[in-house]
């Protein structure tokens, strides 16, 4: 059995495609342990509730009590309609606004290269409108979270740096992990 050196450097070389992308706004929308989970339980449950008060004011009024839908005025229609466009503009969050952000940044196309050793990371991102070096201590990093296809490290609440696990070249995933968790303790998150 080989012994894990927390001292060596893991180095990362990956391109930022829409595949990559999209996994990442995905994640972010359900951001947690287990985000798979929390998404099917908030998509279910938009779909369900959605059309709820429509559903009940065609039901209660129409079907029930005979067709007095007219009985409803515009108030009883637009708080019906609410939640069906509260749940359109999730869906359309979740499902369409990914592809577009992408597409409409041409810096989110991008080739990262990021060397993580002992104590920080060094971080290259080349795009076709910039590139950027940034030399980085893990004590910048407000939570990281690793699933299972790559490492999402977030300096601030809004802000992530994407490390892709396909595009590890040199050294040992587990020293990486090792030292993330060292250095954020409980701000490192294993996902599920």
């Amino acid at each position: 059995m080989t012994e894990i050196s927390t001292q060596e450097h893991i180095l990362f070389d990956f391109e930022i495609t829409e595949a990559v992308f999209l996994k990442f706004w995905d994640f972010s929308l359900f951001r947690s342990q287990n985000h798979s989970r929390k998404k099917k339980a908030i998509l279910t449950l938009i779909i369900v509730m959605a059309p709820s008060l429509l559903i009940f004011n065609l039901v209660y009024y129409g079907l029930i009590y005979g067709n007095f839908l007219y009985l409803l005025d515009i108030f009883d229609w637009v708080l019906a309609l609410f939640p069906m466009m509260f749940g359109a503009y999730f869906l359309n969050l979740c499902f369409f606004q990914g592809k577009k952000a992408y597409h409409k940044n041409p810096a989110q196309k991008a080739h990262v290269s990021v060397d993580f050793g002992p104590d920080g990371f060094h971080l290259s991102v080349t795009s076709s409108v910039s590139q950027t070096q940034s030399e980085l201590s893990y004590q910048v990093i407000q939570k990281a979270y690793e699933t299972k296809d790559a490492f999402y490290l977030y300096p601030s609440k809004n802000t992530a740096y994407i490390v892709e696990k396909a595009g590890l070249i040199q050294g040992n995933m587990t020293a990486m992990r090792l030292n993330l968790q060292k250095a954020l303790k409980k701000k490192y998150i294993l996902c599920k």
